[in-house]
């Protein structure tokens, strides 16, 4: 398919549903230099939903390839099964078909939700896996109010919001003193995702005015020495795991315990 005025072409396909209904879905065919940010952008979806549409678990695409920008509608056959797959127990069985996103629109919950619940870095499913779609405490009791505050005094709502911006910029591009999502720097990302906390600009400014704890909550800014001082963040996402706008990798999520940033971590801040 051709490149329209240098967008991504979109082609728009009816799928002909039960009972006679029909449900649109919309196509791109990828093109040299796009991306899945690229893609998203142009059409207005984020990378984790366009990951979980097409069953991806990574961000690699190819030229040539086809991607779907939406699921399409679910008719009324669609609408009985995704029920079976509930159980009262907050507790769903993955189906041929289903996708972490899907899941998540019937749930009533995020992907990110699902991810941490579930302890997933990924979106990839198998058929018959069985996904908690509610965290475990979460039906009240006199400690959930006290586990629901995280280190840096903040309902742990607002760390999850913070969160779940992090993740939407997944694979958006690296950008020296960026702060958008055209490009982030390492510093301009977590301010972008941690926004209305007042964070200083600059790594260094971070690590220097921020509450050091001795290790981090989910949430909380964790701090690394890749050219002299404190010169590296990302925001701590639990199990190890760390959200960062890299130089080589864009926006992205590491693995602290991994010989390089294992080598580099600095200590861990709270706001």
């Amino acid at each position: 398919m051709r490149r329209l005025s240098a967008k991504i072409a979109v082609t728009t396909i009816a799928a002909t549903m039960a009972f006679g209904g029909t449900a649109a879905a919309s196509e791109v065919t990828v093109s040299s230099g796009d991306s899945l940010w690229s893609i998203g952008q142009e059409n207005g979806v984020s990378v984790s939903e366009l990951k979980d549409i097409n069953n991806l678990s990574s961000d690699i695409i190819h030229a040539g390839d086809t991607l779907q920008t939406s699921s399409g509608g679910s008719s009324s056959t669609d609408e009985a099964s995704s029920a079976s797959n509930s159980s009262s127990g907050g507790e769903v069985t993955v189906q041929a078909g289903d996708t972490l996103s899907a899941i998540a629109n019937r749930e009533g919950v995020t992907v990110s939700q699902l991810q941490d619940w579930n302890n997933m870095s990924g979106t990839l499913l198998m058929v018959g896996d069985t996904l908690q779609v509610e965290s475990s405490g979460s039906s009240g009791g006199s400690n959930d109010s006290a586990e629901s505050t995280s280190s840096t005094g903040s309902s742990n709502g607002t760390v999850e919001s913070y969160i779940d911006t992090a993740k939407s910029q997944m694979g958006a591009p690296y950008q020296w003193g960026g702060t958008t999502p055209a490009g982030f720097d390492c510093s301009g990302f977590v301010n972008y995702a941690i926004d209305g906390e007042g964070l200083p600009r600059t790594v260094s400014q971070m690590y220097n005015s921020l509450t050091p704890v001795s290790s981090p909550d989910r949430g909380d800014i964790v701090f690394f020495d890749t050219s002299g001082g404190p010169s590296h963040a990302g925001i701590y996402l639990g199990g190890g795991e760390f959200i960062h706008a890299g130089a080589s990798t864009g926006v992205t999520v590491s693995n602290m315990n991994s010989g390089y940033w294992s080598n580099a971590y600095l200590g861990a801040r709270t706001y």
